[in-house]
This record gives C-alpha cells, sequence and structure tokens, in this order.
C-alpha cells in the first residue's frame, strides 16, 4: 500500500506544473494552458510552449478542468476494492496511461484473485472453477490425461498411446492398415502408393516417373514433366511447354469423355497416365523409341525403325505411351502431334482387348481430338503418295486435298464441292483402307462422318464404338475382308448409333454435311 501512496504523492507534485485552463479565442481556438494573471484589459496566458497575452475582449470565456494526471490521482486515491481497481485500469486503457493498467488489474487480482475481468484482460483463463495462465492449464490437461491413460493401462510411444501389445509391433516396424498389421512399405501399397527416390508418391505418378526416368536414360539428358489429370507428358521442351500440353490434354480427355460417354478417372488408360513425350530434338526422339520396343510384346518387327522417320507414334500396352518430335515443322506441329496421338490413345483404350479398330475411325477420332485441344489439324496419318491408292482402295481417279486446306478448315468447302459433283466414294470403299492407304479425301470423310454421329443424340458415338469393338477382326488386321461380315458390322454400328444400316448412313451423312456440317461440325464446341 506504500507503494501507491508514494505514487499518489508524486502526481500531486506533478499537477502543479499541468495545465488545466482551456482559454476559447473568439476566433474558434481553444487553447491549453494556466492563466498567469487577469487584469481588466487582458489576460496573461502560459501554454506548454511560450506564454501569451490576449485582450479581454478577444477571450470568449476560459474554461477550468481537471486535467488527465489531476483526474487519474483523484481516482487513484478513491480506489479502493478489486472492482475499483479494475474499473480504473479500464480509464487508464482509455486515457492512453496504458503503463497503468496492467499495475492496476494485478491490484484487482491481489484484492480479488477470481475478479474475471481482471483474470480476462490479463489473459488468463478459467480451469475447473480456478483462474490460471493458458500454460498452467495445458499442464494440468496433460497430467490428468496421462494419468487416466496409465489407469486404462496405455503407454506411450512416439508421442501417442498404444496398448503394450501395439506397441511391441510398433517397435518391430509394423503399421495399422485398415485393422491388419504389416510392414510399412506394404501400408503405403494398399494406400496406393509406390516408393521413388526415397519417399512414397501416389502409384499412377510413380510408375510414370519410372518410365520417365527411363526414357531420360535414353535420351541422355534430364528431361522435363508436366503432370495433368490423366497424362505425363514430358520431353525436352520448357516445362511451361509442356504444362500447357497437359492442360489442352485434359480438356481433351473431359471432352471426348462426354462425347463417348466415358467416365472420368484413369480407368481408360487401364489404371495408368498417359504418356505423352515431345521432342524438339530428332535425337532424343529416335533414342526413346527403343523404350517401346524394349516393353511391348506386340511390337512387329521393323516397328522402330519405320517409326524414326515419322512424326510420331502411339502404343497402348503395356501402357497408353505417345512419342511425337518436331522434324523441322513449326512449334505448333509439335503439339498437334502430341494431341492427334492422343486422340488414337482415347479411341483405342474404350473397350481395349488387343484388337485394332478400323483406320478410318480411329484417324477420324484422332483429328477431333486435335481439333478440339489445338484448334487446328497439323497432322494426319496418311499414304505418302498423292492420291494414296492401294489394293484396296477403288478408284484411281480420286480428288487430292492439300494439307493446307486440311488445316485451316478450307476442307469442308472441298469436301462439301466434292459431294456436290459425286466425288466421293461410296463408305464402304473407305472401310476397308488400311493406315497406309488413307489419303486427305478420306480423313475429310471420317472426320465427316464423326460429325454427324456427334450431331446425333448423345451417346450414338459410344454405341458406334462398341459395335466396332465387338466385331473387329483379330490381330494384326484391321479391316474385315469379308464383304457380308463388314457389311453386318456397320450396319450393327450405324443401327446402335442412328438406326439405320451402312448404306442408308452413308446417304444421311452427305445430306447433312452439305447443309449443316459445311458451317462447322460438334468438334467446335472447344
Amino acid at each position: 500500500m506504500r507503494l501507491f501512496v508514494l505514487l499518489l504523492a508524486c502526481l500531486f507534485l506533478v499537477v502543479g506544473s499541468a495545465f488545466a485552463d482551456i482559454l476559447v479565442h473568439k476566433d474558434g481556438r481553444r487553447i491549453e494552458g494556466q492563466v498567469v494573471r487577469r487584469t481588466a484589459s487582458e489576460v496573461v496566458f502560459k501554454t506548454k510552449f511560450a506564454t501569451l497575452t490576449f485582450p479581454v475582449k478577444d477571450v470568449l470565456e476560459i474554461v477550468e478542468q481537471k486535467t488527465r494526471e489531476q483526474e487519474h490521482a483523484e481516482r487513484l486515491a478513491a480506489a479502493q476494492t478489486a472492482e475499483d481497481f479494475y474499473r480504473l485500469a479500464l480509464w487508464c486503457e482509455e486515457h492512453k496511461f496504458r503503463r497503468r493498467t496492467r499495475e492496476y488489474h494485478e491490484r484487482a487480482l491481489e484484492l480479488d484473485p477470481d475478479h474475471a475481468g481482471a483474470n480476462v484482460a490479463l489473459g488468463r483463463v478459467q480451469y475447473k472453477g480456478v483462474w490460471m495462465t493458458p500454460a498452467e492449464r495445458d499442464a494440468r490437461q496433460l497430467a490428468e490425461q496421462e494419468a487416466e491413460m496409465r489407469e486404462r493401462g496405455l503407454v506411450q510411444y512416439e508421442g501417442r498411446w498404444v496398448t503394450p501389445e501395439e506397441r511391441a509391433k510398433l517397435e518391430r516396424g509394423l503399421v495399422e492398415h485398415q485393422g491388419r498389421w504389416v510392414t510399412l512399405a506394404e501400408a503405403m501399397r494398399l494406400k496406393g502408393l509406390v516408393e521413388f527416390e526415397g519417399g512414397w508418391i501416389p502409384a499412377v505418378e510413380g510408375y510414370a516417373r519410372r518410365d520417365l526416368a527411363a526414357m531420360s536414360k535414353l535420351a541422355g539428358i534430364e528431361l522435363g514433366v508436366a503432370f495433368g489429370t490423366d497424362v505425363m507428358v514430358a520431353g525436352d521442351a520448357d516445362v511451361p511447354a509442356l504444362e500447357a500440353i497437359a492442360q489442352r490434354a485434359d480438356r481433351a480427355r473431359r471432352w471426348f469423355g462426354e462425347k463417348w460417354s466415358v467416365e472420368p478417372g484413369l480407368e481408360l488408360f487401364g489404371g495408368r497416365l498417359a504418356e505423352l513425350y515431345a521432342f524438339v530434338d530428332d535425337a532424343l526422339y529416335d533414342r526413346t523409341i527403343a523404350h517401346t520396343v524394349e516393353r511391348s510384346r506386340w511390337i512387329p518387327e521393323g516397328w522402330g525403325a519405320a517409326v524414326a522417320k515419322r512424326y510420331g507414334y502411339t502404343w497402348v500396352d503395356p501402357v497408353r505411351l505417345s512419342g511425337a518430335t518436331l522434324r523441322n515443322r513449326p512449334d505448333s506441329h509439335l503439339d498437334g502431334t502430341c494431341f492427334h496421338n492422343f486422340g488414337h490413345l482415347m479411341a483405342i483404350s474404350i473397350g481395349y482387348d488387343g484388337r485394332n479398330l478400323p483406320a478410318w475411325y480411329e484417324e477420324g477420332v484422332a483429328c477431333l481430338i486435335e481439333s478440339v485441344a489445338h484448334g487446328q489439324n497439323t497432322v494426319f496419318c496418311r499414304a505418302t503418295s498423292a492420291t494414296g491408292l492401294g489394293s484396296s482402295s477403288g478408284s484411281k481417279h480420286r480428288p487430292v486435298f492439300d494439307d493446307k486446306a486440311m488445316r485451316d478448315d478450307g476442307w469442308r468447302a472441298r469436301l462439301a464441292a466434292e459431294l456436290a459433283q459425286g466425288g466421293i466414294e461410296p463408305f464402304d470403299a473407305l472401310a476397308r483402307r488400311e493406315f497406309h492407304e488413307l489419303a486427305l479425301i478420306d480423313i475429310a470423310t471420317s472426320r465427316a462422318i464423326l460429325e454427324w454421329l456427334l450431331s446425333r443424340e448423345p451417346g450414338a458415338l459410344a454405341k458406334f464404338h462398341a459395335v466396332l469393338r465387338h466385331h473387329a477382326p483379330a490381330q494384326p488386321a484391321r479391316v474385315i475382308l469379308a464383304g457380308r461380315d463388314r457389311h453386318a458390322c456397320y450396319d450393327a454400328a450405324f443401327g446402335a448409333a442412328v438406326g439405320m444400316n451402312h448404306r442408308r448412313a452413308d446417304a444421311e451423312w452427305r445430306r447433312w454435311f452439305r447443309a449443316e456440317g459445311l458451317a462447322g461440325g460438334a468438334a467446335t464446341e472447344r
């Protein structure tokens, strides 16, 4: 208590020099200070900066008031109870005597340890009816928890409470997974993870990264990588470019899933990420082909040498994989090849059972996917000759399309003109062609037929595809050679999709294209 008496005495000493009066000037100013002298003609007024003299006629009034120090001293002198000191602390906080605030809260608690306001103001909490600091509460809770756990027969292991039997298993390196005690590695695998470079990552990413490591080793450099929802895109291009390919591939996958009635997810790709490799350096592309050749059971002799001369390739067994190279083309063509190949992979993957789909259909799907992802078509799987004629191609006097028309959508007008002149062969001629027999006119026709199917009722393409897959010939054939069997296949496919046999469907898509498809089909929905 002597401390407060001394403090009060000091405060009264200060009051003598404090400014307590307010001089209100007729010009509106309010000046704080003390009256030194007042006469009939003037007022001498001392501020903390100077002593000023004002004519009486210029002074509206002089207001006598207490200074903060005076009011503080009076409140302190009057404080007796815990509530008084608590209220004084609140007043100090409000009037910027903050250095005194904590002191008065503590004084309140000296007088009443259970004063709620002062306890809360000092950051204390109530636990089981007792006020304490949060640290004290936490320590008490921990002690109580430990006592309860030990009473239940539990012991601690690495910061958690377990039974003695569980601790023995944990000390042997076992972990609990779905009610079973297994090794950590087995638990990770059961969770869908695989070990990669000293850590555990999702299995689909781990498998893809292992393939990437093998590809990097063959290429002789560390390849960049980007992951989409359903794809891994890797290569010697800049990572932002790879990321852009992955994002657009995911967009194409969503569009494909909607149009072909395929659920989202990796089931389409056999539970793995599709792998798209894009190379600016042709030599790296050539070296990495060996990775695909070595892994597959189905690649025919000479396949690796053949694709080394081309812009890219696709393979589906044991993993959906594509390789693409720039080969002296514009950069956009490398992206286009990735998307085109991705279209092949998706078409092949629906119901994949090792058998091949018709060349015209698979190429048409690939062109649609490239258009959706890329906004144009830059690559075509076709014959190398101008006409693209082969042993089963039919007439040798066929229209010749140029690459530019196919890329900039000019093929629509060109195809419409040929349809008007009767220059497009019956559908059965297209259905008999192998990849090496396809010409650009065939690819344009294929795309038009698929766009027509897309314009029909939802699910038409899914039904069409299911019949093609059901009737697919045995490896390595793509074409059903027997005319009766081929006609039966396409009658069933068009029948399931649009309720027509193949001849009527052939006539209908032509009519539709001249009337509606010329302006841009369903594949323009991007």
